[in-house]
């Protein structure tokens, strides 16, 4: 949950300092917002099921997923 603070920050930064009309910045933006709620989702599983949350395949293939859409 650490995550949320680390992107929250990233995130927040880009906006009142970054050139945030940048497509790079966008894509940077995307990249860091969406592993970050990968991230939250498999603390999420955590949480709400007595499983070790999401198994490592299932995140790299949606790590892959997500990288191949950046």
């Amino acid at each position: 949950m650490g995550g949320l603070f680390l992107v929250g920050a990233i995130v927040l930064t880009t906006l009142l300092f970054g050139d945030w009309t940048s497509p790079l910045v966008q894509l940077g933006l995307f990249v860091v917002v969406s592993f970050g709620l990968l991230g939250a989702a498999d603390d999420w599983v955590k949480l709400r099921s007595h499983r070790r949350g999401l198994s490592a395949r299932q995140k790299f293939l949606i790590q892959v997923l997500l990288a191949a859409v950046a």
